[in-house]
């Protein structure tokens, strides 16, 4: 493997075009292998299913689900955005003791490898809108959840209305060295955004790049809708917590200022790609695709990275992938920026960090 890395990246730096290019980042980015998973995961998860007598099918990303609650048990600390060490002991606490929550969380598993990522574990086991149902907060809902079957049935229903990708909100990406990318982004021109969600952290780049152009937000779903990402946080706090709809809609408001921005949702950046949709996107000056390719499943992979290469102008336009360290799943690097100039896309200031693994 360290040979194909070494080989892979010394090509990429060589400088290609785009479909080479695409074809080096599909490995480095693109390819996901088997999880690290937490000591004792997948002897706890056979238990588990033994014991309660579980015959559904188990999806393979619940062992990353039970893993990364294990992990923050047993080091008292949760990733960004993710539940904090006494939320995921109870979550684990119950699927132990309690059958029918184990199922409710294994049909979750299943919904969320069908409709939302195929690799990706769980990444929620409560949403604001059942506290407001259930008028308690996510540790005392859920221990009514498994006391109730029909607490249950309103707990599986809404989660799934309301999954998505990921939390999203703001300072997302503060941690982030745009100050070096600032001199080679052009910013008179367009900044596509793919994954967008609401467009704080796609504003806050803009505004650190200090872009005039269009800033155009690209995301599979309307973050928005009734079913959409319903969980924005602020990641410059600690812990943090979930803002309100119209308080985010405010905050984005306020970024905004005099900048035109651009909602294109519903647009699936693994799928082919609709002509108006495309007029619009093109011709980039900037092209950010963060946190995204762990959820387009492997079969399309491919076809994100190269349409994100072919948004970018060929005038200099730049693009970065980026998958948070932190994310359970991602390629073999966490970040690459390429750049394209003189029917060329080379790599610009090299590879930012190889993934950490358990």
């Amino acid at each position: 493997m360290e040979t194909v890395v070494r080989d892979v990246s010394e090509r990429l730096l060589a400088g290609a075009d785009s479909r080479v290019t695409a074809n080096c980042i599909y490995v480095l980015l693109g390819l996901v292998g088997p999880p690290r998973l937490w000591h004792g995961t997948k002897a706890l998860v056979e238990s588990l299913v033994r014991r309660h007598n579980v015959s559904l099918r188990i999806p393979p990303a619940m062992y990353v689900f039970v893993s990364d609650r294990l992990e923050a048990v047993a080091r008292s600390h949760g990733r960004r955005g993710f539940e904090d060490p006494d939320s995921a002991r109870l979550v684990l606490e119950l699927m132990s003791s309690n059958s029918g929550f184990l199922r409710a969380i294994v049909e979750l598993s299943a919904f969320f490898e069908r409709y939302v990522s195929p690799e990706m574990p769980l990444n929620a086991t409560w949403h604001p809108v059942l506290s407001d149902y259930f008028g308690v907060d996510n540790r005392a809902g859920l221990r009514i959840v498994a006391e109730s079957a029909t607490a249950r049935e309103v707990y599986v229903a809404s989660m799934k209305r309301h999954l998505s990708s990921e939390y999203t909100g703001f300072n997302r990406f503060a941690a982030e060295d745009w100050l070096a990318l600032k001199p080679f982004v052009d910013r008179r021109g367009k900044f596509v955004d793919i994954g967008s969600g609401p467009g704080s952290s796609s504003l806050e780049v803009a505004s650190a790049l200090e872009m005039e152009g269009a800033i155009v937000l690209l995301d599979r779903v309307d973050p928005f809708r009734a079913d959409g990402y319903g969980r924005i946080v602020d990641y410059g706090r600690v812990p943090t917590e979930t803002i309100e709809h119209h308080v985010a809609r405010r905050r984005i408001r306020d970024l905004q200022g005099e900048l035109k921005v651009v909602q294109l949702y519903g647009v699936d950046i693994g799928a082919p790609i609709a002509r108006g949709v495309w007029q619009i996107v093109q011709d980039a000056s900037f092209v950010l695709v963060a946190n995204v390719l762990p959820y387009v499943p492997v079969r399309r992979r491919w076809r994100a990275i190269f349409t994100a290469l072919l948004a970018a102008s060929a005038a200099g336009g730049v693009v970065r992938f980026h998958t948070d360290a932190d994310l359970p799943l991602g390629g073999l690097v966490r970040s690459l920026t390429i750049r394209k100039a003189h029917g060329r896309a080379t790599v610009l200031g090299g590879f930012t960090e190889f993934r950490r693994h358990r």
